[in-house]
Formats: C-alpha cells, sequence, structure tokens
C-alpha cells in the first residue's frame, strides 16, 4: 500500500510538471514594452492579421529573449514609449489626467519578407479570446532570413532592431502624414550612397539611433568607427563631398547627429534634436539644423565647431543665411498678471478657485475611470460612481460660492488672473472637443466599445466647458475683455512666428498638422482661435465672447 502512495504521488507531481511546462510554453511574448507578432492572415479590411507569438515559436522566444536582455533595445524601447507620452501630454485638455499609456513596440517575426519598419501601415491583432484589436502604429519587421544573423559581428543584430524602432520613434515625432516622402524609399541604399534630402534624413536619423543606444558606430557592416571618423564626407575618388551631396548622404547626416549627441559642450543633444525634429517636421536635415540654432542658440560654437570638422571646412553653419532666433518680430504683448503689491488682497478668491479647479479635475478623472473601468484590474465600478457623485456635489458647491464670491469682490487684479485660466481651459477644451469628434468619426461603426467611450469623453468635454463658461460668465466683464483682447494679440503674435518660420526654413505650413497646441503650427492655431478670429473680423469682442462655445461639427 505504500508503494502504491508513492507512485500515484509519483504520478501526479510528473503530471503537475507537464502542466507547468505546457502552461510555460504557451506564454506570450509580449509586455507592455515589447510584442512579438506572427502573421496570421488578413482582417475584414484587408490588413494584416497577426497573434501574439509565444514560447511554443522556438525562433521568436530565442530572439524575444535576447533583444530583452539588451540594454540598448531597451533604452530605445523608452525613447520611443516617451515621445509618445509626450505627444498624449500635450494633447490632454485640462479638467483630467493624462492616463493614456504609451503602445508597445510592435515586432512581427517574418520569413522572407525583408527588415523594415512600417510605419504607414494599419494592421489588427487576434488575441488569445478571439477579439480583434486593429492598430495604426508603426510596427518593425525582421527576416529570419535576413543576412545581419549571419554577420561576423553579431551586434549587428541587436543596432537593425534599434535602427527599425528609430524609424517608430521620426513616425511619432511627425505623425504618419507628415513623414517625409521620397522615390528613393525601398530603394536599396547604404551609408555612403547620395540620394536626396529626404531619404538622407529618415534613414540618417535612424542610423544616428542606432549607434546612440548600442555604441556600435558604424552602419551594416561597414569598418569599425566609420560614423566617428567622417567616413562618409568622402566621394570614391577621396575627395570631399560638396555640400549638397552631404545632405542628402545617410551615413554623413548620422555623423552630425552623432557629434551633437556627443558634444562635450552640448547637454542633452538626443533630446534637443528630437525636439528641433517635432517642432519642425522638417524634410531635410538643412532645416532640422536651422530649427535646433534657432531654438538652442546657445549650442552656436559647438555646432560650427562639429559641422566645420564634418563638412572638411567647407561651412560651419545651415545653408540658407543666417538664423534669426526671433525673426525680427516684436515681443509678444505682456500677459497681466494678478498681483498683491499694491495692497489688493484677494487671496480668499484665488484660495477658493484653486480649489474648484482642482475639485473639477478629480471629478473629470472619475468620469473617465468609469469609462475605462475595464482598464483597471479590480476596479470596482460602483465605488468609482460613489465617489464621482460626491465630487460632483462638491464641484457645485464649489462653484456657487465662487461665483457669489466672484460678484462681490470689485477687484479686478485676481479677476484677470481667473479669466486667463477660464478662458485657456475653455480653449483647450473645444479643442480636445474637436478633435475627438474626428476621432468618433473615423471609428469604426460596428465598434461600439470605442465609439461608446468616445460618446463619454465628448459629454464630458461639454460638461466642463459649460462649468467652466458658467464661472466665466461672473467674471468682471470689463476685465474679462481686456484679457480676451490681450488673448488675442498674443495668438496672432504666435501665427506670425508661426508663419516666418516657415518661410525662414522653408517648411510649408501643413494642413494636417499636429493637433497639440504647438506655436510653431499655424493650422492647430487656426483651429484653437476661430473666436478670435472672427472678433478680428468683426471688431466685437463681446459678441465674440457670447458666441463662444462648442459646436459639433
Amino acid at each position: 500500500m505504500l508503494q502504491f502512495s508513492v507512485y500515484v504521488r509519483f504520478l501526479f507531481t510528473l503530471l503537475l510538471s507537464g502542466l507547468l511546462i505546457v502552461g510555460v510554453k504557451a506564454q506570450a511574448l509580449a509586455n507592455e514594452k515589447m510584442v512579438f507578432l506572427i502573421k496570421a492572415g488578413t482582417d475584414s479590411s484587408g490588413n494584416p492579421m497577426y497573434r501574439m507569438a509565444t514560447s511554443q515559436d522556438q525562433r521568436a522566444h530565442q530572439i524575444y529573449n535576447r533583444f530583452w536582455r539588451d540594454e540598448g533595445v531597451q533604452r530605445v524601447i523608452e525613447s520611443h514609449q516617451q515621445v509618445e507620452s509626450n505627444n498624449n501630454a500635450l494633447n490632454t485638455p485640462p479638467g483630467y489626467q493624462n492616463i493614456q499609456k504609451p503602445s508597445p513596440v510592435f515586432v512581427e517575426i517574418g520569413n522572407q519578407t525583408g527588415t523594415y519598419n512600417d510605419w504607414k501601415g494599419t494592421f489588427s491583432v487576434q488575441d488569445a479570446n478571439g477579439r480583434i484589436h486593429t492598430y495604426d502604429e508603426p510596427r518593425v519587421v525582421i527576416d529570419l532570413n535576413d543576412s545581419m544573423w549571419q554577420s561576423r559581428d553579431q551586434s549587428l543584430v541587436e543596432q537593425t532592431l534599434v535602427h527599425e524602432i528609430g524609424h517608430g520613434i521620426m513616425r511619432k515625432l511627425y505623425g504618419k502624414s507628415d513623414m517625409p516622402d521620397t522615390p528613393w524609399l525601398g530603394r536599396p541604399h547604404y551609408g555612403d550612397l547620395v540620394t536626396d534630402e529626404q531619404l538622407a534624413l529618415i534613414e540618417g536619423w535612424a542610423e544616428f539611433v542606432g549607434a546612440e543606444f548600442t555604441g556600435r558606430h558604424t552602419i551594416a557592416e561597414d569598418p569599425a568607427d566609420s560614423l566617428t571618423m567622417n567616413a562618409y564626407a568622402y566621394q570614391d575618388n577621396g575627395q570631399p563631398k560638396t555640400p549638397e551631396q552631404l545632405f542628402k548622404t545617410e551615413g554623413w547626416v548620422a555623423t552630425v547627429m552623432l557629434h551633437i549627441s556627443k558634444h562635450p559642450s552640448i547637454n542633452n543633444g538626443y533630446q534637443k534634436l528630437l525636439e528641433s525634429m517635432r517642432l519642425s517636421r522638417a524634410h531635410d536635415f538643412n532645416a532640422v539644423l536651422r530649427k535646433y540654432l534657432s531654438k538652442y542658440p546657445e549650442d552656436g560654437a559647438a555646432m560650427q565647431q562639429i559641422l566645420g570638422k564634418a563638412s572638411i571646412n567647407q561651412f560651419n553653419s545651415p545653408m540658407g543665411g543666417e538664423i534669426e532666433v526671433n525673426n525680427g518680430d516684436p515681443s509678444p504683448p505682456p500677459v497681466d498678471v494678478a498681483s498683491n503689491q499694491s495692497g489688493h488682497n484677494d487671496q480668499n478668491l484665488l484660495n477658493l478657485f484653486n480649489d474648484y479647479q482642482s475639485s473639477l479635475n478629480t471629478y473629470a478623472q472619475l468620469r473617465l475611470d468609469m469609462a475605462h473601468v475595464d482598464w483597471y484590474r479590480g476596479a470596482w465600478p460602483q465605488e468609482i460612481q460613489r465617489r464621482m457623485t460626491f465630487q460632483q456635489s462638491l464641484v457645485k458647491s464649489l462653484e456657487n460660492r465662487l461665483i457669489s464670491a466672484l460678484r462681490q469682490t470689485g477687484e479686478i487684479h485676481n479677476h484677470q488672473l481667473i479669466a486667463q485660466t477660464l478662458l485657456d481651459n475653455m480653449e483647450k477644451i473645444r479643442f480636445e472637443h474637436n478633435r475627438t469628434i474626428q476621432s468618433y468619426q473615423k471609428s469604426n461603426w460596428w465598434n461600439h466599445s470605442v465609439r461608446n467611450k468616445l460618446k463619454i469623453e465628448l459629454e464630458l468635454y461639454k460638461e466642463l466647458y459649460s462649468m467652466n463658461k458658467t464661472v466665466t460668465d461672473n467674471v468682471n466683464t470689463d476685465t474679462l475683455y481686456e484679457v480676451w483682447n490681450q488673448r488675442n494679440a498674443r495668438m496672432k503674435y504666435r501665427i506670425r512666428q508661426a508663419e516666418a518660420n516657415s518661410s525662414a526654413y522653408g517648411v510649408p505650413s501643413k494642413p494636417n498638422c499636429n493637433a497639440a497646441l504647438d506655436k510653431d503650427c499655424r493650422d492647430a492655431y487656426n483651429k484653437l482661435i476661430g473666436a478670435i478670429q472672427a472678433n478680428s473680423s468683426g471688431g466685437n469682442t463681446r459678441s465674440a465672447l457670447e458666441n463662444y462655445k462648442i459646436i459639433d461639427r
């Protein structure tokens, strides 16, 4: 009997071990930073359909573990997600916190596909429960038959992945519709080849990212340190390339970017390049450099040194004449800030207003939590609803007290400060409302979950707008109109700046520019200041403010 019992326990142990092994084999190769995909066909719209790779896909599992252990890969993924987080923060209106998590880097494990980054496409992923999720995200494709796997220097594999993720970073900086376009895309190219300014910027940036995050300062299987040795500045006959040829050579663009990042007197060179590309959305490297120096003039001496050395002393500043930091435009109108230096003491009013704003933000966040309750593990909708109801009553109570205080005080200084904040809130809410309408119109009619959440956000924007507008209507009337006119003048100034920048950098304004309150984007500002423009044509501030409301379009 004892022998039989031991035998049974032994079998049970084997069975349990087998179950555990099966469980491990079924583990998805995915986390919040990186998701591995395997082609499974096409979706109903004809887009590629994928399943998540699992540990049963042995080759994919090996590659996943290899990439996951690599420090350079992890760092570039962090940069990829940080760019998206920055975009989300810029697009987050007042009234709620940014709750959007950045997307992971999607990596397709392909076979005879070629290795590249598809930053233009849309694709779908079917999860383990059969649900289909559609993404408009850059996607790295890694070909299992790529020659890099047979390279004598296996660090080329990691550099290739980082390079392709670099393309995804650029796509997130520019937006899909604003990426440089060139007939060279999809054609063979290499570090030394003279192509055109657009491809040189696209590939030069990716080559730089590959070198920056891996420490491998060359391109593909070119000689070691070819970037730091300025090898791409010369023609085949040993003569220096012309300035025009340099700006059409991806290896040279990567060289200059690497020198900017590594220069001892330049702080955060990588981040400065990111910001210069985001603000300019330039389609050539010369325009990126001009934007860089206009924003960071303190790096001018270092840039002269870098460009002089990299161009073999042919030039030490970007092409196109002198760079104007302020474009010769007069200074923007000052913002009148409330002050207690003149004996005015409205601190109780300011404290009450701040309490109101804080409570309104909390209420808005709870509304969003309720809409996205499925995002939170263990979330209890009833508890969120209870807190939301309480917060709503608190906001209403504070609103009544604030309106009463605004009506009773005759001091204008704090009225100015409050008016500025309220008008800022309403403009940003209007903007987000219109952007969400566009998302709703583009969403698939059958995707009820997404459309319902967008509907909730639209209703929230309307409610937040109405609340801010109610308080605004009780601000001292003359003070409100004065602040409105100041905003009008400042907006006009920023538009003049944007137009001057576009002209100076040779970058035309784009009708589909980033909806992120970008002061270098004229069209984004035009969307924000429709009422101000109406005011300019009609000359009636009172009428413009009275008609300043959310319009569904």
